[in-house]
């Protein structure tokens, strides 16, 4: 017997709602969030949203997000 593969699992998606959330919290600062410097990376933004939206997001995806939004 065989079985249909779905495909790929969909990616987590922010709404507009919540990306504006994501801002505000990036315009915060890296420190705000318990980070020693003011730096923000890939890692730690991926961090941030596990911790504020409970998603997950690979490290190559963080990038992908952002750019959608406008962002570098």
């Amino acid at each position: 017997m065989v079985v249909a593969d779905d495909g790929p699992a969909s990616l987590p998606v922010l709404s507009d709602d919540l990306f504006a959330v994501l801002e505000r919290e990036l315009l915060k600062g890296s420190v705000a969030h318990s980070w020693p410097d003011q730096t923000w990376t890939l890692s730690r933004i991926k961090r941030l949203m596990g911790r504020r939206f409970h998603t997950s997001y690979t490290v190559q995806g963080v990038p992908a997000l952002l750019k959608r939004h406008g962002w570098s």
